[in-house]
């Protein structure tokens, strides 16, 4: 991942980087990068041990504060509960053991 500097526009918090190849929680092994928002990444991951490719999105660190974080992880604890056609299915989500905050799809 890249970051720009320079700018007139705000500070920015110090962005994470993250290294294809890359575990995530012990679980996700990050294989390439699909796509960046406002909110942060979302990678194409295979899940470990069961060989799985899944979607894994990860909040970029340092834009969350503790409601912030309680929020996200209701959110998703109640969208894994959601089975329909049209929804994308929540296999996991939580916190890294550095701090990130994901949800695997």
């Amino acid at each position: 991942m890249r970051s720009s500097a320079g700018g007139s526009g705000p500070a920015q918090p110090q962005q994470r980087r993250f290294r294809y190849h890359e575990t995530l929680a012990g679980k996700y092994r990050l294989e390439k990068s699909l796509a960046r928002g406002g909110m942060g990444w979302v990678f194409l991951a295979t899940q470990l041990p069961l060989g799985r490719q899944v979607a894994v999105k990860v909040l970029t660190p340092g834009q969350h504060d503790a409601q912030f974080r309680q929020r996200f992880l209701l959110e998703a604890s109640t969208c894994a509960k959601l089975q329909h056609p049209n929804i994308v299915t929540i296999h996991d989500y939580g916190e890294s053991e550095r701090g990130d905050l994901f949800m695997a799809m």
